[in-house]
């Protein structure tokens, strides 16, 4: 009987080959397993940045207390609110808000549920603009409202602001807590500068205050 076997060389050969071709599909598993766990790493990266320039806005923009728009943000609004109405007509109001005797609540209370008071007033102020308007804390207890309408819908949505605080409650330590505010209103007029407009509506609310508060002028 003759058997008929493959020369070593050729076995050799084989193996080499099928060594070859394993470790080229081990490396490419290895370089696939690092370029998935690099795209996750990337893309996490990019997810945590996201996060942080969020936070950075939040705090650049935002008052930590109230959740509102902060003085640093209101440049930007009353520029696009001035160039709207120098180019088309569009018109707008500020509402300056201030809650009365606000000293005494802090005296009386303390400084946390005077905090709680601001939020509730902030919560209630937030509530009853539009969509479009914007709402700012200017410092303290006073607030601005930026409203995208004529001098008859701001005066409006400020006598319903000052309803609706009257009526509102915070809750504080099982007691109940309830404020008043005063708001002065303005109208801009073309030429004039945000400053100038917050000064006319700062006069109005300090007219408000030494004629009774609670009111809208």
């Amino acid at each position: 009987i003759t058997r008929h076997s493959e020369p070593v060389s050729q076995i050799n050969g084989t193996i080499e080959e099928i060594f070859f071709y394993l470790n080229n599909i081990i490396a490419l598993a290895f370089l696939l397993y690092f370029a998935v766990l690099y795209v996750i790493e990337m893309r996490n990266m990019q997810r945590n940045l996201r996060v942080e320039n969020v936070e950075l806005e939040e705090q650049a923009n935002y008052d930590k207390l109230t959740h509102l728009l902060n003085r640093n943000a209101m440049a930007k609004y009353f520029e696009d609110a001035i160039a709207l109405s120098e180019r088309d007509n569009k018109d707008f109001c500020i509402l300056m808000l201030d809650i009365d005797d606000f000293k005494k609540v802090n005296d009386t209370y303390g400084h946390d549920c005077g905090d709680e008071v601001l939020k509730t007033v902030a919560r209630v102020i937030t509530d009853d603009v539009r969509q479009g308007d914007a709402v700012f804390r200017w410092g303290g207890e006073e607030i601005v409202v930026l409203i995208r309408s004529d001098l008859k819908v701001a005066t409006s949505v400020a006598h319903r602001i000052c309803n609706h605080i009257a009526g509102a409650v915070t809750t504080y330590q099982n007691k109940n807590i309830k404020v008043t505010i005063t708001i002065g209103v303005a109208a801009f007029i073309k030429g004039m500068t945000m400053d100038e407009l917050i000064k006319q509506a700062d006069v109005k609310l300090y007219y408000g205050k030494k004629h009774g508060k609670d009111q809208v002028v």
